[in-house]
């Protein structure tokens, strides 16, 4: 199989690929070790693609990394925050946030795992040394203190990791100074904001017109939109980029109870 695909090709196979391992994410379990799965899918997927045999575990390993810290994100109560005509913009842009920093780290990481070649251990290693400490910087100054937050701060206030995440990957990628993991989070992080947003909204119509049943079609909203950024990047010199999908949880503005959920 060569690279020589239409993009609408890019995008189906993206997009189910994603489909199917957010649907096995919510059978096998959420949270980060969930999210290393559909994470895994779209790796193999674009080393089929580009006929990348010989590396496709490392890529597929990165890729399951690099999404799943996505996977620590709290986004249930965001949800419930959409719910409410006066939190409704306050949460779309919430998704906005979240959303586009899961698709930023996904798309990094594959995109180093691509060009791997470029870089020794130590520079990675390095890398992801200061990305822990971005991270622990942007917890600890922004989300700890709850300077800026998209969750409920009356009933059981959640831990957001959002500005960790986003200082973290911009620094880590302010530290590998390349092309093709810069180009693969900016692909991601337009998919996972546009998607986050989408989904947002369209579980917002959904809640208040169609139901729980009409719920399931939330995920494939912004599989779908996310999963556009592949054919997108067909348009670079680099191989097509990540497209990521969160999907919606129960919320606390319609009454729902996510103790249980995960983050």
């Amino acid at each position: 199989m060569t690279t020589n695909r239409s993009a609408w090709y890019w995008c189906v196979l993206g997009t189910v690929a994603m489909s199917l391992g957010w649907g096995l994410r919510g059978s096998i379990g959420g949270g980060s070790l969930g999210a290393m799965i559909p994470g895994a899918m779209i790796g193999l997927v674009l080393c089929l693609l580009l006929n990348r045999q010989a590396d496709a575990g490392l890529v597929a390993a990165f890729a399951a990394i690099g999404v799943g810290f996505g996977g620590q994100e709290t986004y249930g109560q965001t949800v419930g925050l959409s719910l409410l005509p006066e939190t409704f913009w306050w949460a779309i842009l919430g998704f906005v946030v979240k959303g586009a920093v899961w698709g930023l780290l996904g798309g990094a990481f594959i995109g180093m795992a691509l060009d791997r070649h470029r870089y020794t251990n130590a520079q990675l290693v390095a890398g992801f040394a200061i990305m822990v400490l971005g991270t622990w910087l942007g917890w600890l100054y922004l989300n700890s203190p709850k300077l800026i937050y998209f969750s409920n701060r009356f009933d059981r206030p959640r831990e957001e990791l959002w500005a960790g995440l986003w200082l973290g990957g911009l620094l880590l990628l302010a530290w590998l100074r390349s092309r093709v993991p810069s180009l693969f989070a900016l692909y991601g992080a337009i998919g996972g904001g546009v998607g986050g947003a989408t989904s947002g909204a369209r579980y917002h119509q959904v809640e208040r017109h169609a139901g729980e049943d009409g719920r399931q079609q939330v995920g494939l909203v912004e599989t779908l939109v996310r999963e556009g950024q592949i054919g997108v990047a067909r348009v670079s010199p680099v191989p097509a980029p990540l497209g990521l999908t969160v999907p919606a949880q129960p919320d606390l503005g319609s009454g729902h109870d996510v103790s249980s959920y995960p983050p």
